[in-house]
Order: C-alpha cells, then structure tokens, then sequence
C-alpha cells in the first residue's frame, strides 16, 4: 500500500515536471516568434525602403514650403488642429505676408519709422539639436527661436514631418507586405549642417503576434544635400537681421555692394522682382546646389521698401575685396 502511495506522488510530480517543461517550451517559441517578426519587419528591406521614401517626400514638401513662404510653414499646412507652424498669414493677413506664385510669402523686412523691423524667422530652436555649445557637434546657426515657442525653421520641418509622414505611410500598405502592424507616433529632428541636412524619424509600432501587441521603435534617417543654413544666413546678411533685431542703424547693409558669405555666382542666383510699383520687393536666392522635388533650391522673402534699399540686389562680391558692379 505504501509503495503504490509513492509511485502516484512520483507520477504527479512527473505530470507536473512535464507540464512545467511544456509551458517553458511554449514562452520560448513565444519569444523566438515575436523576435523573429521583430528582426524581420527591422530588417525588411521593403518596408525600409517604403517609409524612407515617404520621409524624403515629406522633408522634400516641407523644405520646398520653407523657401517658397520665406523661412516658415503656416499651421494649416501641417495640420487642421494646430500642432505647430506658424499663424502669421491668417491672424495677420497682409500685414505679414504676400500672395505671390501662389505662396503666401512672409516678410523678411517691414518698413517702420525711419529704419525697418526683421521679420525672418530664426532659422533654429535654442534649445534643439543645434544648440551652440553643444559638445561633440560641429553644427551651429546664426539665428535662434527663444525656446519653447518653435517659431524657426528647424521646427516648422519637424512638425510638419511629424505630421504629414502620417498620411504617407498606411497600416494597409504595410499589412500587405504580410505584417499585422499599428503605427504609432512618428518623431523626427533636424539637425541642420553646412551643406546638408540630417533628418532622422522614430516611427513606434506594436506588432501583432498571435493575439498580443508587441512595441517596438523603427528608425530611419536621410541625408538631403540641401543648403538650407547657407540660404538663410545670405537672407540674414541682406536684409541686417542682426542690425535690425538690435535696433541698430544698418544702412551700410543696404549700400550698392556687398558680400554672400560662403557662395559664389555660379552657385547662387539673387533677383528682385518689384510688387506694387516699388512698395515691396520679391528677393529670390537660388541655389543650383541644392535640389528639392527635382528642382534647384529657392529661398523667397518680402522686404517692404524704405531707404537705403538693396538698389545693387544684384551685384555679388564673393570675394569682399570691395569690386564695384
């Protein structure tokens, strides 16, 4: 009798040895599974390929915006809700901006009394990824937004990525390719150099394996060989922002010569085009350099007249050595 007591105690604990051995089996095809679908849509080079199609779209739209509109990307643009952009053209109207091509075009320069007021935007966020003192980085901008109000360039981009991407990138497209896929939220940053841009997103998804959700973050980055800081610092130095943000006299930014930091004239073409019988001028900077949407790179702004003026708009001294036009 005690000796079949003991043969049952001895076959329940190898059920139970079984059953834990099975259930251990079961979380480790579990956690192979989700790893393999994991390693599979992070390596899939179609998806790749797929979403970093659409933040080159999207970065392409938003610099093309940027330089059409002079410096900024209004909030409509990057959503019906506000989720950042710029409100000048609808809380202001004419007062800040112009129609011209079919671009609401802000002004770089507003007439006041006697000298005139910068209106171009910063073209970086204080405290972003460009920040000056910034250890390890090489980067840097002439023009800060004053942190947190994101009226700059670097961030008008951002959001309008953040933002857009989303109605690029579809879950159907995406499901299709074989993958039981929610997106989550799309964050993008700008870092702005010399001669480029490097634009990486953060794309959060929760993967479908067998009933549960899994998280995981996909990243993806682009290198545009977009001049953007260039651009802005020309239209910085042509229109005294410095100058003008201190309140200081800059007639001598205005005179008949003067120098485009770091471009020569085969790189940069400068027109002005008048509006209005000579009350504003159109001032374009394109940059054969750079390419947005299969074009050369234009950077536009608004300058209400008042003297002195940029009567030599198009005389160039690359050099500064102080050649007449």
């Amino acid at each position: 009798m005690k000796k079949k007591g003991q043969i049952t105690i001895f076959i329940i604990l190898g059920i139970i040895i079984v059953i834990a051995f099975a259930f251990v089996f079961y979380l480790s095809r579990v956690e192979v599974t989700e790893t393999k679908l994991e390693s599979e849509i992070l390596k899939d080079e179609i998806i790749r390929i797929y979403i970093t199609s659409c933040l080159e779209k999207t970065s392409d739209d938003g610099l093309e915006l940027i330089g059409m509109q002079g410096g900024v990307i209004y909030h409509y643009q990057i959503s019906n809700e506000y989720k950042g952009g710029s409100i000048l053209d609808d809380s202001f109207g004419d007062k800040f901006v112009i129609t011209y091509d079919g671009y609401n075009v802000a002004y770089a320069v507003k007439k006041t009394t006697g000298l005139g007021i910068s209106m171009l935007k910063p073209l970086c966020n204080k405290e972003g990824i460009n920040k000056w003192n910034l250890s390890g980085y090489s980067y840097s901008c002439e023009t800060y937004d004053i942190y947190p109000f994101r009226q700059n360039a670097q961030n008008y981009l951002e959001d309008y990525i953040n933002e857009k991407i989303k109605d690029c990138v579809k879950e159907e497209d995406i499901k299709e390719m074989g993958y039981d896929v929610e997106l989550g939220i799309p964050d993008s940053k700008v870092l702005i150099g010399e001669d480029d841009l490097k634009i990486t997103l953060d794309y959060s998804v929760n993967i479908g394996v067998k009933g549960r959700k899994v998280s995981r973050l996909l990243d993806f980055s682009i290198n545009p060989k977009i001049r953007l800081k260039k651009l802005h610092e020309s239209a910085s130095h042509l229109t005294g922002y410095h100058d003008l943000q201190s309140g200081e006299n800059s007639g001598e930014v205005y005179e008949n010569e003067f120098n485009i930091r770091s471009f020569s004239t085969e790189d940069l073409d400068i027109n002005k085009e008048i509006i209005d019988g000579n009350s504003y001028f159109i001032i374009k900077l394109t940059d054969s350099k750079s390419i947005v949407n299969g074009k050369k790179y234009v950077f536009q702004f608004v300058i209400e007249d008042r003297d002195p003026f940029l009567d030599g708009v198009n005389c160039i001294d690359p050099d500064d050595k102080g050649r007449e036009c």
